[in-house]
């Protein structure tokens, strides 16, 4: 189990192979919550899941038993920080990539996105500068990222990032198999020269 391999919680993404009634999801995160010790992270992702409840449906999971938080992964920013206001005890995490300043600023604990296992420190110094006001060195970090975010759609998205991870980490595991086209070399250069300009700028900021 989770606990027995000495993880600190859970997070669980919405069932999204069928389609099921927001009555049948919330029953499916109580369940998980029962079964246990862990504390539990609820998801919302609706650019994934196809599933975009309301912000009433959402705090229902957050009042749920055993749950700590939520990742809400959706540019509505609105909606996310008026969960933090109705929530001020739960750990709400961002995890658009592309508003992460944004994210951090409309009051979100933390933040998870899928380039930050390339771009830890990048995204490590936008999340230190909004908490210290510096909006200017902020909103520098951000423009870097989302050079690399829109690098790496023209490459192919997430079948172009897995190919640079274990290219540049060694995860040969996160390479892609069939179907779908492999991103070309010159495509995987191009992303590397972004990558490698993101590091940069993180390197260069306060």
């Amino acid at each position: 189990s989770a606990s027995e391999a000495g993880c600190d919680a859970i997070a669980a993404l919405p069932p999204h192979g069928g389609r099921y009634a927001y009555e049948e999801l919330t029953e499916y995160y109580a369940t998980l919550a029962r079964a246990t010790p862990l504390p539990l992270f609820v998801y919302h992702i609706p650019e994934i899941s196809g599933y975009d409840f309301t912000r009433k449906q959402l705090s229902q999971w957050l009042k749920l038993p055993n749950v700590l938080g939520m990742k809400f992964t959706s540019f509505d920013l609105f909606r996310m920080e008026r969960l933090i206001t109705l929530h001020p005890e739960k750990v709400i995490l961002h995890g658009a990539d592309q508003m992460l300043m944004h994210g951090i600023a409309a009051g979100a604990c933390g933040a998870i996105g899928t380039t930050y296992n390339l771009l830890g420190p990048l995204a490590l110094k936008i999340y230190k500068a909004v908490r210290n006001g510096d909006l200017l060195s902020a909103r520098n970090g951000q423009g870097a990222l989302n050079d690399f975010i829109e690098q790496l759609a023209a490459a192919g998205g997430l079948r172009a990032f897995k190919a640079l991870a274990a290219a540049r980490l060694g995860w040969a595991s996160a390479a892609s198999p069939a179907p779908g086209a492999t991103p070309s070399i010159e495509k995987l250069g191009q992303l590397q020269e972004r990558l490698a300009s993101a590091l940069e700028t993180a390197r260069t900021m306060p």
